[in-house]
């Protein structure tokens, strides 16, 4: 007999909404940054500026929400049920589970989370029992609904029949040692990183590093017209463009302090994988210093 049944959510019209997703916010990201190299100063400047920088700040949302999708699974063994998604991780013993029962098997309605999309039907809604209901699906029909000491959670297994059939025939069996109730949230992971010396010094010191560009960049732009952006090959200064296209340079360097610190962030979970998270945060300080170096030169060969 098994000692385990292993479940998970339907992926594949999640993933290509992620995948077209992450592609509009990338597009939208390029024509955003053609669109501050090539405005003039002004509202519209300003606002593709910002338009951006929110378009670039969604991006690492939407490539975790992938990436959760992709490795979530349902496993019911005779001890007790674990759920996961992405970096969240619940175990609930088997004696803590009160009941398992399809959704459409009930007959109140069932609360879903206000902001979903397929793929990501995630969050905690109150429902009309007043309990807490988490919810870890991929869509919002065919709903398996478990009931645990406490609070109750919503999945969708590709089988929800099979699920409460496997639940069922576990359960008959008994438990003999029940799993430890666990519940791991993606905050632990940044409870980890504040308690690693090196990898908290390399990445809030890029992340200063980098704020400390966008600042000065953006007390220089006032106090100028234009500056120079770029040298020609025999590395005289090339032609004067409009000052606040200066904020290119941090601009760049965020698209690569977001690209690395995500990058690290996946990696700084595994031990082994640790000095490859470390080598990224510290290239987000050494990038930092070199667009800082490239304003000093563009201001100095005006000068």
């Amino acid at each position: 007999m098994e000692n385990e049944a292993v479940f998970a959510p339907h992926q594949r019209k999640g993933i290509i909404v992620h995948l077209l997703i992450i592609l509009a916010l990338m597009v939208g990201t390029g024509m955003g940054f053609y669109q501050v190299a090539i405005a003039e100063t002004g509202y519209g400047f300003v606002l593709y500026l910002l338009l951006t920088l929110l378009l670039l700040g969604l991006l690492p949302l939407v490539i975790y929400r992938l990436y959760a999708l992709r490795n979530a699974s349902y496993v019911i063994e005779r001890e007790g049920l674990r759920l996961r998604w992405g970096l969240r991780r619940v175990q609930i013993p088997m004696d803590e589970i009160l009941w398992a029962h399809l959704a459409s098997d009930l007959k109140k309605p069932v609360h879903l989370p206000q902001v979903r999309w397929p793929g990501a039907v995630l969050g905690t809604r109150r429902q009309a029992d007043h309990v807490e209901m988490e919810f870890m699906c991929s869509e919002s029909s065919n709903l398996v609904l478990i009931a645990a000491t406490g609070r109750s959670y919503a999945i969708s297994p590709v089988q929800p029949e099979a699920f409460i059939h496997s639940f069922e025939r576990f359960i008959e069996m008994g438990s003999l040692s029940p799993l430890p109730a666990v519940s791991i949230y993606p905050v632990i992971l940044a409870r980890q990183i504040w308690e690693d010396r090196v990898g908290r010094a390399l990445l809030f010191g890029g992340l200063w590093m980098g704020i400390v560009l966008l600042v000065w960049v953006s007390l220089l732009i006032p106090n100028r017209q234009q500056v120079y952006l770029g040298f020609r090959p025999d590395a005289s200064p090339g032609d004067q463009v409009p000052a606040p296209r200066l904020f290119l340079l941090p601009m760049v360097n965020s698209f690569f302090l977001v690209a690395n610190t995500v990058v690290g962030l996946f990696l700084f979970r595994q031990e082994g994988s640790r000095p490859t998270a470390y080598l990224l945060w510290g290239m987000n300080i050494l990038t930092s210093i070199l667009f800082l170096g490239g304003v000093f030169f563009l201001l100095s060969a005006g000068s």
